[in-house]
Protein backbone atom coordinates (compact mmCIF):
# COMPACT_ATOMS: atom_id res chain seq x y z
CA UNK A 1 0.00 0.00 0.00
CA UNK A 2 1.32 3.91 -0.84
CA UNK A 3 1.96 5.71 2.02
CA UNK A 4 3.38 8.61 -0.28
CA UNK A 5 0.65 8.60 -3.30
CA UNK A 6 1.53 7.94 -6.79
CA UNK A 7 1.82 11.29 -8.90
CA UNK A 8 3.90 10.11 -11.94
CA UNK A 9 4.28 6.99 -14.01
CA UNK A 10 7.70 6.88 -15.92
CA UNK A 11 7.88 3.64 -18.59
CA UNK A 12 4.77 2.68 -16.46
CA UNK A 13 6.42 2.72 -13.30
CA UNK A 14 4.16 4.22 -10.75
CA UNK A 15 6.66 7.51 -8.85
CA UNK A 16 5.95 9.71 -5.97
CA UNK A 17 7.79 13.00 -6.36
CA UNK A 18 10.29 14.34 -8.68
CA UNK A 19 11.91 16.94 -7.27
CA UNK A 20 14.98 18.92 -8.60
CA UNK A 21 18.29 17.89 -6.85
CA UNK A 22 20.82 20.97 -5.82
CA UNK A 23 23.18 20.38 -8.52
CA UNK A 24 22.04 22.02 -12.04
CA UNK A 25 20.66 19.64 -14.61
CA UNK A 26 20.43 16.84 -11.12
CA UNK A 27 17.06 15.46 -10.16
CA UNK A 28 15.30 13.10 -8.26
CA UNK A 29 12.55 10.52 -8.50
CA UNK A 30 11.29 8.86 -5.56
CA UNK A 31 9.41 5.09 -5.59
CA UNK A 32 7.87 3.80 -2.69
CA UNK A 33 9.23 0.23 -2.20
CA UNK A 34 5.57 -1.31 -2.29
CA UNK A 35 4.68 0.29 -5.96
CA UNK A 36 8.23 -0.20 -7.58
CA UNK A 37 10.87 -3.09 -7.53
CA UNK A 38 14.69 -2.28 -7.87
CA UNK A 39 14.60 -4.16 -11.14
CA UNK A 40 11.55 -2.00 -12.86
CA UNK A 41 13.23 0.91 -11.78
CA UNK A 42 16.59 -0.16 -13.38
CA UNK A 43 14.96 -0.93 -16.74
CA UNK A 44 12.95 2.45 -16.71
CA UNK A 45 14.52 3.88 -20.19
CA UNK A 46 16.25 6.94 -19.03
CA UNK A 47 17.40 7.96 -22.14
CA UNK A 48 13.86 8.53 -23.69
CA UNK A 49 11.67 8.34 -20.65
CA UNK A 50 7.47 8.32 -21.54
CA UNK A 51 6.20 10.46 -18.53
CA UNK A 52 2.61 10.47 -17.12
CA UNK A 53 1.50 13.04 -14.63
CA UNK A 54 -1.01 10.69 -12.64
CA UNK A 55 -2.08 13.93 -10.25
CA UNK A 56 -3.58 15.75 -13.24
CA UNK A 57 -1.86 18.72 -11.31
CA UNK A 58 -0.30 21.10 -13.34
CA UNK A 59 1.84 22.70 -10.70
CA UNK A 60 3.55 19.49 -10.10
CA UNK A 61 7.59 19.33 -11.22
CA UNK A 62 8.42 16.67 -13.19
CA UNK A 63 11.17 16.42 -15.37
CA UNK A 64 11.86 18.85 -18.57
CA UNK A 65 9.78 17.70 -21.37
CA UNK A 66 12.45 16.63 -24.73
CA UNK A 67 15.15 15.34 -22.71
CA UNK A 68 17.25 11.89 -21.74
CA UNK A 69 18.66 11.39 -18.54
CA UNK A 70 21.26 9.29 -17.50
CA UNK A 71 20.92 7.38 -13.81
CA UNK A 72 23.80 8.51 -11.71
CA UNK A 73 22.51 7.07 -8.65
CA UNK A 74 19.74 4.62 -7.14
CA UNK A 75 19.24 4.18 -3.19
CA UNK A 76 17.54 2.28 -1.34
CA UNK A 77 16.14 4.27 2.41
CA UNK A 78 15.13 1.16 4.32
CA UNK A 79 13.49 3.11 7.33
CA UNK A 80 11.20 4.83 4.78
CA UNK A 81 10.71 2.12 2.47
CA UNK A 82 11.63 4.49 -0.62
CA UNK A 83 13.65 4.03 -3.65
CA UNK A 84 15.36 7.17 -4.65
CA UNK A 85 16.88 7.75 -8.35
CA UNK A 86 19.18 10.23 -9.08
CA UNK A 87 19.08 11.20 -12.72
CA UNK A 88 21.39 13.92 -14.78
CA UNK A 89 20.06 15.47 -17.77
CA UNK A 90 22.11 13.91 -20.98
CA UNK A 91 20.78 14.73 -24.55
CA UNK A 92 18.01 17.11 -25.66
CA UNK A 93 15.54 16.15 -28.42
CA UNK A 94 14.62 18.13 -30.87
CA UNK A 95 11.67 16.16 -32.63
CA UNK A 96 12.21 16.01 -36.41
CA UNK A 97 13.87 18.76 -38.22
CA UNK A 98 13.53 18.04 -41.48
CA UNK A 99 11.36 20.92 -42.24
CA UNK A 100 13.74 22.72 -40.85
CA UNK A 101 16.51 21.38 -42.58
CA UNK A 102 14.97 21.69 -45.98
CA UNK A 103 14.10 25.52 -44.98
CA UNK A 104 17.54 26.15 -44.22
CA UNK A 105 18.97 24.89 -47.50
CA UNK A 106 16.48 27.17 -49.44
CA UNK A 107 17.67 30.57 -47.15
CA UNK A 108 21.24 28.99 -48.03
CA UNK A 109 20.25 28.91 -51.68
CA UNK A 110 18.67 32.50 -51.36
CA UNK A 111 21.65 34.04 -50.16
CA UNK A 112 23.62 32.37 -53.03
CA UNK A 113 21.80 34.11 -55.19
CA UNK A 114 21.45 37.56 -53.75
CA UNK A 115 25.21 37.16 -53.52
CA UNK A 116 25.89 36.57 -57.23
CA UNK A 117 23.18 39.58 -57.89
CA UNK A 118 24.96 41.77 -55.76
CA UNK A 119 28.83 40.77 -57.49
CA UNK A 120 27.14 40.99 -61.10
CA UNK A 121 25.39 44.99 -59.91
CA UNK A 122 28.67 45.65 -58.45
CA UNK A 123 30.64 44.70 -61.52
CA UNK A 124 27.89 46.83 -63.39
CA UNK A 125 28.51 49.80 -61.49
CA UNK A 126 32.50 49.44 -62.00
CA UNK A 127 31.86 49.44 -65.88
CA UNK A 128 29.37 52.23 -64.83
CA UNK A 129 32.00 54.37 -63.17
CA UNK A 130 34.58 53.61 -65.60
CA UNK A 131 32.35 54.29 -68.95
CA UNK A 132 31.80 58.08 -66.40
CA UNK A 133 35.06 58.28 -65.60
CA UNK A 134 36.25 58.40 -69.74
CA UNK A 135 33.27 60.42 -70.70
CA UNK A 136 34.37 63.50 -68.23
CA UNK A 137 38.27 63.11 -70.15
CA UNK A 138 36.74 63.16 -73.32
CA UNK A 139 34.57 66.12 -72.20
CA UNK A 140 37.29 67.61 -70.57
CA UNK A 141 40.14 67.23 -73.71
CA UNK A 142 37.91 67.76 -76.31
CA UNK A 143 36.39 71.22 -74.85
CA UNK A 144 39.87 71.85 -73.43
Amino acid sequence: MSNLGTRWEIDGIPAAFITRSAANGRYRVTFERSEASLEQIEQINWSAPALTNISGSAQELGLPAGYGFTLVDLCYQHTNRIFIAELQTAQQYLGDVTGYQEEIRQLNETIRQQAETVEQHSEQLSGMVSDMEQAYQEGVESNG
